[in-house]
């Protein structure tokens, strides 16, 4: 053993006699407990230290160099370990200003030996564990130690806030200037302070003097916790569960600081703990709309062809916006020249409008095809949107074009798209008729002149209507039978009649209509990412020529049709009879007298008996082509890319504003849910379906679950109750 070697153990064993003459005199320091002073451990430091010599989990580089808890090597050398003298902690020596302060930025007198202990060992990897892979709260975590330098006084004291909910103690502001921060333990007596002042000529704070372990009772220090504030549970929660989930509640975030630091906050804390995580993961309802300019351009750079606007008034107020991916716009061509368009009101502070363009593909699922957000749903805000979208569309005879009647969406639909087939949601048709009439036996036969095929089937439900209530016939006159049946439609409207495509994307984004508007859009490019990925997939392993929706109704209409006669005509026509009517089927031109062929552009019953009755006569060619498995997949053949992030904007999108419209909140708390309609009020009042067991037949059809009926208790009569039982 060399010479050197022996100094530094005696050294070392000089400090361990030192420490515990310190622990016999004035007690246990950070609440040791009587096992430790037995062992001579401290901190809380296992056996496995005591046996090895080392202090506070120190590891073995300590031990050989012989120094302790960061004392610098001289003092490991002479074994006098700077203590500090009782006069010093109770004085107010420590927080005296001294003149070089400023003016010096490393003398720190005797305080630079001063062990950098912000966190003990086992503590610091408890944090570290549960909140791995936040960068911001790991920064936290650093030790304080004397000479560390922080941008700014807010930032120690951010820093200060977390150790002391860590650490469970409080603390009190001694002294607070622009240019000094003294804090001490809130305990009177206890040794814990800490001293940093502003370094000349700069923001930038420096810690001085740092003593980092206390001399009160545990149960003192741990009875208070006003430096748990809002916004440092609500950092500290997003950084312990990454995100601010669906459904967390104020319960949740004082529950959360109660099992994970011992915490006990009040309800309004935790609420507005909860608000701050929500802005820093997703951004303020203000940085929404200050970030738009630079999120449209990074958008439109990641994904060629994209189309946006951003439309501000004079004063740099939000106005309008509008998106449409590249990827939509260029798989749009491949499905049903059909749009739905219809608006549903956002959640957030300055609540405003959003707009869904969208159609169906061959399958039968949404395409989105354009998205909007305006202050206002007027007819100069849908006039906007509706010129924006035409640039994808175009304004021809070909397009169709479904809504409901809202008068601003109708007018404008008129004006941009003069050539279009406008056509009315006849679920919203319906929903009025409930609203206003309230006649179950009438509104029955409604429902079947909207779906109907035929003009004949049509005429003669509707004199039925006429007969049974003139008030709703003449109202269906008024509203255009052009615009809701399907028999009278002018242009091709396929299958779809009513406008639950958009009504389905508004429901998808019902959570996300509630954040800031650029992290809205961002989650509708999740969406839609999200939808062209999986259906991409899915077009690629198709095994059949048709789309799944497509195949399935060819097998039901081929089962019907295998039971009906056909006759041929000429080359192309065919008689088909055996159904409920006599039918003559064009297949050349794609049209059957029963009008389902020429509406849904998929063979019938009556195509398909005439189509295998003929000779070497392929099914494909008689199915429009968007039902096909390669216009499914070209639909989807692009993807929609997140924001280029390396993307470097140029001066005139760095230097634009957009502010947030006038709030227009009114009193009384937001509402989160919209009104119900009339119709879904009824929906929601009628009886569950009573679980019965179906009776299989011969012809393997089953027997229709029946609704529950309830009988009177007192007279043992269905159809009404006790209540209102008349019965004697």
């Amino acid at each position: 053993m060399s010479a050197k070697t022996r100094r530094r153990n005696s050294s070392l064993r000089k400090l361990v006699d030192e420490f515990d003459e310190v622990e016999e005199t004035s007690g246990t320091i950070d609440g040791t407990t009587e096992d430790e002073e037995k062992s001579g451990t401290l901190d809380g430091d296992g056996e496995d230290e005591e046996k090895s010599g080392t202090l506070d989990g120190d590891g073995e580089d300590e031990e050989k160099s012989g120094t302790l808890d960061g004392f610098s090597e001289n003092e490991g050398q002479s074994g006098t370990p700077y203590l500090y003298r009782e006069d010093e902690v109770q004085s107010g020596t420590f927080d005296e200003t001294d003149e070089d302060e400023k003016s010096s930025t490393s003398d720190d007198s005797g305080f630079e030996s001063l062990s950098d202990m912000s966190f003990h060992e086992e503590t610091e990897e408890k944090v570290i564990g549960e909140i791995e892979g936040t960068t911001n709260i790991l920064q936290l975590l650093e030790r304080v130690s004397v000479g560390q330098i922080y941008g700014s006084k807010a930032e120690l004291q951010r820093k200060l806030r977390v150790i002391t909910i860590f650490q469970n103690f409080d603390y009190t502001t001694y002294k607070s200037t622009k240019t000094l921060l003294v804090l001490k333990c809130f305990v009177a007596g206890c040794s814990w302070k800490i001293r940093a002042s502003a370094i000349k000529s700069s923001s930038e704070f420096k810690v001085r003097k740092y003593i980092d372990f206390h001399t009160c009772s545990v149960l003192d220090r741990r009875s208070r916790h006003r430096q748990a504030t809002s916004k440092c549970i609500g950092e500290l929660y997003l950084g312990k569960f990454g995100k601010v989930g669906v459904g967390i509640r104020p319960m949740h975030i004082m529950d959360a600081m109660k099992g994970m630091y011992g915490v006990d906050i009040d309800y309004w804390k935790a609420y507005k703990a909860l608000v701050h995580a929500s802005a820093l993961e997703k951004g303020t309802w203000e940085s929404g709309y200050a970030d738009l300019p630079m999120y449209l351009h990074k958008i439109k750079a990641a994904n060629p062809g994209t189309i946006t606007k951003l439309e501000c008034d004079e004063q740099d107020r939000f106005k309008y916006l509008f998106i449409a991916f590249g990827a939509c716009i260029s798989g749009f061509q491949y499905i049903r020249n059909v749009v739905v368009v219809d608006g549903t009101h956002l959640k957030g502070k300055y609540e405003g409008v959003l707009l869904v363009a969208a159609s169906q593909d061959g399958n039968g699922e949404i395409f989105p095809l354009a998205f909007g957000v305006v202050d206002v749903e007027d007819f100069p805000a849908w006039e906007w949107f509706l010129t924006q979208l035409r640039l994808i569309c175009g304004n021809q005879q070909e397009l169709v074009i479904i809504s409901d009647r809202h008068k601003a969406l109708r007018k404008s639909i008129r004006k941009v798209f003069p050539l279009a087939h406008p056509g009315m949601c006849t679920y919203h048709l319906h929903q009025n008729l409930v609203k206003r009439f309230k006649e179950s036996d009438t509104l029955k036969l409604v429902k079947e002149a909207y779906r109907v095929y035929r003009i004949s089937e049509f005429v003669a439900i509707f004199n039925d209507i006429r007969g049974q209530n003139l008030a709703i016939a003449r109202y269906l006159e008024k509203a255009n039978v052009c615009l809701w049946s399907r028999a009278n439609f002018q242009g091709d409207r396929y299958d779809i009649m009513t406008s639950n495509i958009a009504e389905s994307v508004n429901s998808v984004l019902k959570i996300a209509r509630g954040y800031p508007v650029a992290y809205l859009l961002e989650e509708l490019r999740k969406l839609v990412t999200r939808w062209f990925m999986n259906r991409r997939e899915q077009a690629l392993s198709l095994q059949t020529f048709f789309t799944p929706k497509v195949e399935r109704i060819l097998t039901k209409r081929s089962t019907i049709g295998d039971t009906l006669t056909v006759q041929h005509i000429d080359a192309h026509r065919s008689h088909v009879t055996g159904g409920t009517f006599p039918c003559v089927v064009d297949l050349q031109k794609m049209t059957c007298t029963c009008r389902v062929y020429d509406i849904d552009k998929i063979p019938c019953a009556h195509a398909l008996a005439a189509a295998g009755k003929r000779r070497n006569m392929r099914l494909e060619p008689l199915v429009h082509p968007y039902t096909t498995k390669s216009n499914a997949y070209n639909a989807y053949a692009e993807s929609v890319d997140p924001q280029d992030v390396e993307w470097v904007p140029n001066a005139d999108v760095a230097n634009k504003k957009c502010l947030p419209p006038k709030e227009r909140r009114g009193a009384g708390r937001p509402k989160k849910s919209r009104y119900l309609s009339a119709l879904e009020k009824a929906m929601r009042k009628q009886p569950p379906l009573k679980k019965m067991k179906t009776e299989h037949v011969s012809t393997e059809q089953t027997i229709p679950k029946l609704r529950k009926q309830y009988t009177c208790s007192q007279c043992k009569v269905p159809g009404h109750n006790r209540a209102t039982c008349r019965g004697v």
